[in-house]
């Protein structure tokens, strides 16, 4: 997933997806490969379930290496 817009202050991007496996499954394994944002200013969230009402997983913000997030309610947000 990219946003790009070429403009250094413009208003906030907001980009949600769900993953609901179909079956619903145990266990949800997302592996993130690559990963930047303006550090301290954009945010990546990952929540364990169907909305941001779940527990968040994840919060992170700026470059990390490859990692994975395991989501274990059936549905990651």
């Amino acid at each position: 997933v990219s946003a790009l817009d070429g403009e250094a202050s413009t208003p906030t991007h907001t980009c949600v997806f769900l993953i609901e496996p179909d079956p619903v499954l145990d266990s949800i394994s997302l592996f993130i490969t690559s990963f930047q944002t303006t550090g301290g200013e954009d945010f990546l969230k990952v929540y364990n379930g169907w909305n941001d009402n779940f527990p968040l997983l994840l919060q992170t913000s700026g470059s990390w290496p490859p990692f994975p997030v395991i989501g274990t309610n059936g549905a990651l947000y």
